[in-house]
């Protein structure tokens, strides 16, 4: 059985090091005891474990938490058709609801066939978006107490029309999202819908590599543009929906757990009582200062669906068109790094917990630059071998790491840090 299931293009993901992972911390894995995958993200590792232990999944971002919900604890308990004859139907309510954008939603397609960039790129600056003060509905401006107050699903029409999405596209975001809400869903089958939905905006996104950090420009990018506006996110989400009822989806095995604790709530010592059935930590920390919130804040958004005030940077709103209130990691923050991970460390050594700890780091520090990592990894190793003493070993592996700021990739070197309390 395949034992991979992804939904996004995440950052440090560790899909092509599984069999590297699986190689050095399988042989210190106690079945009667649960994997705990701390910083799960994308969660290919607690995926790639879900069919021989109890799973354990925390990660600080909301819609990570949804994601490994789903992967972890999805079951086909209600036939994939019902489910999206549901979707149909409340999806169709929604759209009804915004036949304010209906006119614009036909002359887009329009322009999006001819492929004429200048009249797009028009289009787009004249389409009405709540954060331009220029969206007006029977004379009446709309904003974002309006929409607060309001029973249609307008989010990300009124947002991000136009930069990370098309209007169609937008609106087919907000019609799906709407449908999830009132259909009645268990909340793993929720997950499991919101989950498919992240998966058709990362397809569709106009912007790097999936992620959501910032849209790409119009005119460097028109040949892209015209291929990802074309794409229809309820078609992608429907494809990955029939994914979770195929074959290939690994069914839930044992009693699996999924947390969205911040580090510092995790280690605080009121939940200590979460590590006592854990036998083996799998670690995979940020390695550098670059804020995983700013790559999908887009996914929080869609799940908590509130209308918020747009962050605003010297007097001008981000290119991002961030949302206020966005999470921040202090372990991506190379004044606190160090210490989050020592403290961290002794957790695992107090608990008598196997500790598996990936950090990738560049093959060769004194050739390369090494600016955007929060610690130095022989800093850890150090204090590994002080505090674990002869059960603490590490391992490497040599691979390429794309950069996300161009299409250039370096040599980066995968460590894994090893801690087996028993023999």
């Amino acid at each position: 059985m395949k034992k991979e299931f992804p939904i996004l293009n995440y950052p440090g993901s560790k899909r092509n090091l599984l069999e590297f992972i699986d190689k050095f911390i399988t042989p210190h894995l106690l079945e009667e005891k649960a994997f705990f995958d701390i910083f799960a993200g994308s969660g290919a590792v607690s995926y790639f474990y879900k069919d021989r232990f109890d799973i354990y999944a925390n990660d600080s971002e909301l819609f990570s938490s949804v994601i490994l919900n789903a992967l972890l604890n999805f079951q086909p308990l209600e036939e994939v058709d019902e489910i999206i004859e549901k979707i149909d139907y409340y999806k169709e309510e929604n759209y009804g609801n915004l036949s304010y954008f209906h006119d614009w939603l036909d002359k887009e397609k329009e322009i999006l066939d001819a492929e004429n960039i200048e009249e797009l790129e028009q289009f787009y600056l004249s389409f009405p978006n709540v954060w331009k003060k220029n969206l007006v509905i029977k004379r009446q401006e709309i904003t974002i107490e309006y929409l607060k107050s309001s029973s249609m699903y307008a989010l990300f029409t009124t947002y991000y029309s136009g930069n990370y999405f098309g209007v169609s596209q937008s609106v087919e975001i907000d019609c799906i999202r709407y449908a999830i809400e009132k259909s009645i869903f268990n909340p793993e089958t929720k997950s499991m819908l919101l989950a498919s939905l992240f998966f058709a905006m990362k397809e569709a996104v106009f912007s790097k590599d999936g992620h959501m950090a910032q849209p790409l420009g119009l005119y460097n990018n028109s040949s892209r543009l015209f291929k990802q506006r074309k794409i229809s996110i309820f078609d992608k989400f429907i494809s990955k929906v029939k994914d979770f009822y195929s074959k290939d989806f690994i069914i839930k095995r044992g009693n699996n757990k999924v947390f969205n604790y911040s580090f510092d709530q995790l280690l605080n010592k009121k939940n200590h009582k979460l590590f006592n059935n854990v036998g083996f930590i799998y670690a995979d920390p940020p390695y550098t200062d670059m804020q995983y919130s700013r790559y999908f804040h887009l996914l929080n958004t869609v799940v908590n669906y509130r209308y918020q005030e747009m962050t605003v940077y010297r007097g001008k709103l981000s290119k991002g068109l961030y949302t206020n209130g966005r999470y921040q990691s202090p372990l991506s923050q190379k004044s606190q790094a160090l210490n989050c991970h020592k403290s961290f460390f002794d957790l695992c050594k107090e608990k008598q917990i196997g500790l598996g700890f990936s950090f990738a780091y560049p093959a060769q520090p004194s050739l390369q630059p090494t600016n955007r990592y929060v610690l130095n990894i022989f800093d850890l190793i150090d204090y590994g071998k002080h505090i674990f003493g002869e059960n603490f070993q590490y391992y490497t592996q040599t691979y390429s790491h794309s950069n996300n700021r161009n299409s250039s990739t370096k040599d980066v070197l995968e460590y894994l840090l090893v801690y087996k309390p028993w023999n």
